[in-house]
């Protein structure tokens, strides 16, 4: 009798470790969202450690009227985020033939933010641009992609503002994807 309820009591323990451990490497959400993510996110000071990576590439239609173009556009990056408010990695945006102003965005991701509502602010420092058709690099300065939307088609969904030049900021591209993905990973 002693044994059998060894073995029950074993049982329930067991079952206790499996379901909290279970719980602790489940997949975890890859979409911040609302307060709670931002509250985990936010960067903050002391030793700068990776909290995150944001991937990915694909193609993109620009949503009008919320943007100033139209088009479609292939676009990819690949970024790392510290805890300390910095990031490394590039984003690259190309607008495709047919697009409103076609031409060729990119720059090095410097830094990053999260917003109560989960957005992530990606600002580019020394960004360059290439009008199509021809031309060369020529800096384009400052400029923010906004993740509003971490998914696939249909779902991804990021914006690029450039300055406004009254201190505040000018969403010029809202894009939806069409095909890829925006990933999102906790470190």
């Amino acid at each position: 009798m002693i044994r059998r309820e060894l073995l029950i009591a074993s049982a329930i323990i067991v079952s206790g470790v499996i379901i909290a451990c279970s719980d602790m490497t489940a997949p975890k959400k890859l979409v911040p969202g609302g307060a709670q993510a931002a509250a985990i996110l936010t960067p903050h000071s002391g030793p700068a450690t990776v909290v995150a990576t944001i991937n990915g590439g694909g193609t993109a239609e620009m949503q009008v009227p919320a943007g100033l173009l139209a088009g479609t556009t292939s676009w990819g990056g690949h970024i790392t985020l510290y805890s300390d408010g910095t990031a490394k990695g590039e984003f690259h945006c190309v607008d495709q033939h047919g697009s409103t102003a076609p031409g060729n965005v990119w720059g090095p991701v410097t830094s990053w933010s999260i917003d109560a509502n989960g957005v992530v602010s990606l600002t580019v420092g020394s960004g360059k641009l290439v009008n199509f058709p021809g031309g060369h690099p020529q800096d384009s300065g400052t400029f923010i992609v906004r993740i509003q939307t971490f998914g696939g088609k249909g779902v991804g969904h990021w914006t690029l503002d450039v300055p406004d030049g009254f201190g505040g900021w000018l969403t010029v591209c809202d894009e939806l994807l069409t095909s890829g993905q925006i990933v999102y990973r906790r470190a």
